[in-house]
C-alpha cells in the first residue's frame, strides 16, 4: 500500500473508532474496504492509538472521548480500558462539561457488564465512576459550551439540560449503588 493510501486508510479507521460497524454504514466503508487493512495493521494502529497518543486524550472533547470508548468496544483489550481508566483517574480535574462525567461512566458501565473485565479493575473503574458522579453535579453547566452530540442524543426536548443532568445522575447513581453491593465496595 502507497503511503498517502496508508494514511487514508488510517484516517478512516480511526474517523470510526475502529469500528466497522459504523464505518460500513457510511460510503466511507467502501474507501476503506479498497485499501484492504490487515487486522495487524488495525491492531498496531490501535496500539499505537491508545499507548503513544493517550496524552492527546481530551476529556472535553466528544469526538475524542466516543472515538476512545469505541476503539475498547471493537479490540476490547484490558491494557486499553486500563489506559483510558488511567487516562481519566489523573486528569479529571479538568472536566469542564457536567455531560463527559455522565457519558463516561455510561460507557464503563456498558464494557463492565459487556466485556471480560478483570474484578480489580472493574473495581478501580467503580470507584472512578463513583468520583465521575460526585463532580458532574458540581460542574456549572456553561450555556455557551456546545452540548454534544454524545449528550443531546440522550436529551429529552422537554426537560432543561439541568433536569437531564440531574436524572441521568439519579440512574447512574443507583447502577452504581448495585454494582458496589455486587463487588462488596458499600
Amino acid at each position: 500500500m502507497k503511503n498517502n493510501n496508508i494514511d487514508r486508510a488510517k484516517e478512516l479507521f480511526f474517523k470510526y473508532g475502529g469500528s466497522a460497524f459504523h464505518r460500513d454504514r457510511d460510503p466511507d466503508g467502501d474507501e476503506y474496504d479498497s485499501y484492504s487493512v490487515s487486522k495487524e495493521q488495525e491492531f498496531k494502529w490501535v496500539n499505537d492509538f491508545f499507548l503513544i497518543n493517550i496524552d492527546q486524550f481530551d476529556l472535553n472533547n466528544d469526538v475524542w472521548v466516543a472515538s476512545y470508548f469505541s476503539v475498547i468496544y471493537t479490540f476490547p483489550e484490558e491494557r486499553f480500558l486500563k489506559a483510558i481508566y488511567t487516562y481519566i483517574l489523573k486528569n479529571i480535574r479538568l472536566i469542564q462539561n457536567p455531560y463527559t462525567p455522565l457519558y463516561i461512566t455510561q460507557q464503563f458501565f456498558w464494557i463492565i457488564k459487556k466485556k471480560k473485565v478483570s474484578y480489580e479493575l472493574t473495581r478501580k473503574i467503580l470507584l472512578l465512576i463513583e468520583q465521575l458522579l460526585a463532580i458532574a453535579l458540581n460542574i456549572k453547566l456553561n450555556p455557551d459550551f456546545l452540548i454534544t452530540h454524545f449528550s443531546i442524543i440522550r436529551h429529552n426536548h422537554n426537560e432543561s439540560p439541568e433536569e437531564y443532568i440531574v436524572k441521568e445522575y439519579e440512574i447512574l447513581k443507583e447502577k452504581l449503588n448495585l454494582a458496589k453491593a455486587n463487588f462488596n465496595l458499600i
